[in-house]
């Protein structure tokens, strides 16, 4: 026995045509709707100032802590907003370090530097602090506004900000005068949770 499997080849064209529009539909309503959540992104941040302000994230390994004698080895910053996503990362720069202070260091800092490679790295670098000071206030001229950005970190306050006053003054006029001294911040969590008996 035979059947006829033959097609109207007008009928094929036209159901051809017609899942093309189907598909150029789908692809239209697709591209819509991302253009939709990129508005709803855009507007959110417009209208959230928070998700605009800034802070500066310094980290810093130094020789020592006596800003006269000892130098910083390297240094790195992340730019946040208020909320702490991460807008941008620094590349992290390792300085040209002079053997005296490398030989003069103390040994508890002797130990530390070793052991993560980073007294090697020192020694194998050519990076002056000048070269890394313009390099660190590129990326931050291209991140943050003069004025309106606080520095931020880990005892910042405490021994890390002389060293950025004395050894890269040009980063510290772009920051803003506040500072968010992450240690700060622990020790008052800390006293916060002893004091409060709803805390265990």
């Amino acid at each position: 026995m035979s059947s006829d499997c033959s097609k109207d080849p007008e009928e094929g064209e036209s159901m051809k045509e017609g899942m093309d529009s189907e598909e150029e539909e789908d692809a239209e309503d697709l591209g819509e709707e991302e253009e939709e959540d990129d508005e709803m992104d855009s507007d959110e941040e417009a209208e959230d100032p928070s998700l605009k302000e800034k802070i500066a994230w310094v980290d810093v390994e130094t020789s020592g802590l006596d800003v006269d004698q000892d130098t910083i080895m390297e240094v790195a910053v992340v730019v946040t907003n208020s909320l702490l996503n991460v807008i941008a990362e620094s590349p992290n720069l390792v300085l040209k370090v002079e053997d005296r202070l490398i030989t003069n260091m103390k040994q508890p800092y002797q130990d530390q530097h070793t052991k993560t490679g980073l007294i090697e790295r020192c020694k194998k670098s050519s990076l002056s602090l000048k070269a890394a000071e313009d390099q660190l206030l590129k990326f931050l001229g291209d991140h943050t506004e003069k004025d309106k950005t606080p520095l931020a970190g880990n005892s910042v306050n405490a021994d890390k900000k002389k060293f950025l006053v004395k050894y890269l003054p040009r980063v510290m006029e772009h920051l803003q005068d506040r500072v968010v001294d992450v240690k700060s911040v622990k020790e008052l969590c800390k006293a916060s949770f002893c004091c409060n008996p709803c805390i265990s």
